[in-house]
Order: structure tokens, then sequence, then C-alpha cells
């Protein structure tokens, strides 16, 4: 740890308002790296300027949000020993996620302009051995360049399709690194691909990463998308539809009130036609409480019946007066006191981004800035746990769940609090997710129960697939299938066993 006198770092905005501190959070994760490396890394701030060819003056203006800089975030990451895109990766996912609130990079860093190390690059990601995520970066990073698309279109595709595979299956640093690529590519002109492969993929019923994928189309713009969101919100499957109001809500945040203004009549519609209590009816209302309040004032259509409720957080407010806000200053004064550094009130803030606000895309974005700080990722099981059980709704519950089961520190708090056994099959949901997404093999018994469990089979299946569970190459001749629904069953554990466990890279 380095001991230095530093300025508090805090995300003030309104804790359910509508913007939030992009460059506190961006300077906040980059100190948090350096303060918690490990003890034979000199990270005091004059050695790590000297080391990138810096000044302490530069390095402590981006570590107070003052400044943005792309380059000096790589250098971050080999000074201190990080996996390449650790870092990067979800602050330019953050920064992209919020462009209107973000300060501009001062410094992208370097471009590939290269023939050998574009060759390089092509040739890992189309090959067959392993890719990093810091490979895929630039590789993507490279290819999404104005004007370069001299790549062959199958070769593309190709490598799109495999990135999207692995995406599905990362976990930890591996999975930010490989979103920001794919943003990158969607963003490009092969992102018409992207679009393409999403399609490909949602018609796999048990395809790991449909949801962060539709995010990821979320990323921009293009003829079509729009609609066919709203069709997956109207489809009767309840994957489409939260898949399709992810990729829609991400659209709207990063596209703005034009995006909004242009669905909102399709999405009363759809709304309208709903089922009270059904899934579109949840989700669509979701988008529908996320239309700025200036283009609803300018259109004149509304639902013919009211929105349901929405998970209620209470009147929120940061003074500490409320429950929510204040359990998660707990967590971050004990994770603090462990770690020797004074209280973080934005780790605070961001504990409550995942846990209990209503968007998804802040939700996302803190816990890829979380999983990049592997000195808090050990410590954070037990506050998930803690917050789970602070939350007041099973409503709320069930949000906490959903968002943090991919996080390989989920399976502590899902063992601490007994998710496994929960009547809320949501929760149990998240238990089989955790357990996967930590590589960790639960019981034969337990995995059984849930294939057989038409709510939890999905989960199920990944659970064994993300931890390489011997179910998974014994289980497509397994008589323990017999009483599932064995041919819904073994198609899923085939898409494991054709693709691979789990992307720690």
């Amino acid at each position: 740890m380095v001991a230095e006198r530093m300025r508090t770092l805090e995300d003030s905005s309104a804790l359910t308002g509508d913007s939030i501190d992009v460059a506190a959070r961006v300077a906040w994760t980059l100190r948090m790296a350096r303060v918690t490396s490990p003890d034979d890394v000199d990270s005091r701030l004059r050695s790590l300027a000297d080391q990138l060819g810096s000044s302490p003056a530069h390095l402590s203006r981006v570590e107070t949000g003052q400044r943005r800089d792309g380059e000096l975030v790589d250098g971050y990451e080999w000074a201190l020993g990080l996996p390449a895109g650790s870092l990067r990766g979800p602050i330019e996912v953050l920064c992209r996620g919020f462009a209107s609130q973000s300060p501009r990079d001062l410094s992208p860093g370097r471009v590939v302009t290269d023939v050998h190390e574009m060759s390089r690059l092509t040739g890992t990601v189309l090959g067959d051995g392993p890719v990093s995520g810091g490979d895929w970066m630039r590789w993507a990073g490279a290819l999404s360049q104005p004007g370069n698309i001299g790549l062959p279109e199958e070769s593309a595709r190709h490598a799109v399709r495999r990135l999207v595979a692995e995406m599905g299956r990362s976990v930890g640093h591996a999975y930010p690194s490989r979103y920001e690529a794919l943003s990158r590519l969607r963003c490009s002109g092969y992102g018409h691909l992207l679009v393409e492969v999403a399609r490909e993929v949602l018609a796999e019923p048990y395809a790991a990463g449909t949801l962060d994928l539709m995010s990821a189309i979320g990323e921009a713009r293009s003829e079509g998308v729009e609609e066919w969101f709203v069709g997956l919100l109207r489809s009767g499957d309840d994957r489409l539809v939260l898949a399709g109001a992810l990729g829609l809500e991400n659209l709207g945040e990063i596209a703005g009130a034009e995006v909004w203004a242009d669905v909102l009549e399709a999405l009363v519609e759809a709304f309208d036609s709903s089922t009270p209590g059904s899934s579109q009816a949840e989700w669509t209302a979701h988008l529908l409480r996320l239309v700025p309040r200036a283009v609803l004032q300018e259109r004149t259509c509304r639902p013919s019946r009211p929105l349901p409720a929405a998970p209620d957080i209470g009147e929120v407010d940061e003074s500490g007066a409320n429950a929510l806000w204040s359990r998660c200053l707990e967590s971050a004064r004990r994770v603090s006191t462990v770690l020797d550094l004074p209280t973080q009130p934005m780790l605070a803030r961001l504990l409550f981004d995942v846990a209990y606000c209503p968007w998804e895309s802040r939700a996302v974005t803190g816990y890829m800035l979380l999983d990049a700080l592997p000195a808090l990722t050990p410590l954070l099981g037990a506050e998930v746990h803690h917050l789970y059980e602070s939350a007041p709704s099973p409503g709320l519950q069930r949000r906490l769940v959903r968002r943090w089961a991919r996080s390989p520190y989920a399976q502590d708090a899902a063992e601490r609090g007994g998710w496994l056994g929960s009547e809320d099959p949501v929760v149990r949901s998240g238990a089989l997710q955790a357990a996967g997404a930590a590589g960790v093999h639960l019981p034969m018994p337990d995995l059984v129960a849930a294939l057989d469990d038409p709510q939890t089979r999905i989960a199920a299946i990944y659970s064994i697939g993300m931890s390489g569970h011997p179910l998974l190459r014994g289980g497509l001749d397994s008589e323990a299938l017999s009483s599932t629904s064995p041919s819904l069953a073994r198609a899923g554990l085939a898409w494991w066993l054709a693709n691979g466990a789990r992307v720690t890279l």
C-alpha cells in the first residue's frame, strides 16, 4: 500500500439523478489501482511518473479527474503489473456509454499503423491459440480506425463470431476488454457484422452472453436496429424481451433524446399490448421510465394504463438518512479498513449503482470498474451479501442478484446467503451463475434439480458449462437427464461442449 495524503474522490451527483461524474470515476479507478498494488510494486506517484516518462503533476491531475489520458492508462497497466486492457477496457466502456458527460481523451494512445503488428494481431485472433482481452482490444481498435477496412468481410465475421462467444464466457478483467473490443467494432465500418452475428446468437437459446452482446449492439445507431429491439420486446420470450430492453437502454444512453423520441410511440404500443405482470410489461415499463422528461413533454402518446411500480429504493439522498445508501457507506468503510485506506465514498457509490440504482447502464459500468481492481474483489463477496440482506424488497434483491451473479466474487455472497436454497427462482439462478463464474463445481443433485426446473434450467446449463463441470462431457448421455427435458438440456450442454468453459485471460 502507498501511504500518502490524497484528496477524497467522490461522485457528488444525485444518486438517482440524470447524470454521473464520469471524470471522478475514472480518476478513482486509476488511483485505487495504484495505491492498492502489491507491496513489491513501487507505486509512489513520483516513481510511477519516472517509469512512464511523465511527471507527478500530470499523474496527479489524471488521478483527480482534471485530465483524461488513455495512453497513461496503458502505462498504469504495464507499470502496476496488470493485464493489458484490464483498466483501459472498463474506462473506455464507461466514457463511451456516458459520452456527453465524459472528458475528452487528450492522449488516446498509439494507433497500430505497422503492417507487421497488424498482421500479428489478425493472425492471433484468427488462429487456434488463446487470445487475451488486451489483444482483442488492440486488434479491434486498429480495425476500427477511420478508413481501415482492409480485412475481408468473411475473415472479420469469423473473428467477430469468436469474440462474441468468448465475451459470453469471460469473467473478471477478461470481460470488459472483450466488451470494449466489440464496442469498437460496432462503431466501425464492420459494425453490421456484429448485428448479423447477434441475430445468429439470439436464435441459439443456450448461447452465453446474449444480453451483453445486445448492449454492445446498442453502442451505435444503424438502420433497423431500433425496430429490431422493439420487436424483441414484443416477442413473448423472456430472454429476448430482456435482450431488446438492454440494447435499447444502452442506445438511448449513448445516442440521447433523439432515440427515445423515435421509439416512444412503439414503446407505448408494446406496453399497451402486454399482459400485466409479464416480462414484456415489466421491461417496457422500465424503458418508458427512462424516457427523458423533455421528450415526454413534446410527445402526446401515453400508455393506456398506469405503469407497474418499480422496485422501491425510497427517498434516496447522500445525507446518510437513506438506509440503502448508509449500507453502501458501511460496506465501503469495511473494505477501506482492510486495505488500510481512508473511507472511499466512490466505492460506496459504485456499490449503490450496481445493487440498487434503476439504470442497467450504470450498474454494468460500475461492476466493470470494480472488477478492474484485484485488491478489492476478494473483499466484495461479503459486502454483496450484506447489501442483499439489506434490500427492503424481493424486487431489489432480485435486481442485485441478476446484476452481480456473473462476477466471480458473487459466489461468496451466494454461499453466505444460501441463494441456491431460495424459493425465488431468480435468486436460485443467480447462485448457479455465480458458481459457474467462479469455476465452482456444484453437487450433482443440485444441478440435476436445477435442470429439471424450467425456471432455472438455463442458469444450470450456464453453471455446468462455465465451470467445466464433469457433467458437461458425461451429461449428453447421462441417465441423470432422463427426468428433465432431455433434448433441451442436451442442446445446451452441446453448445458449451463446442465452445468451451469460462475465459479468464
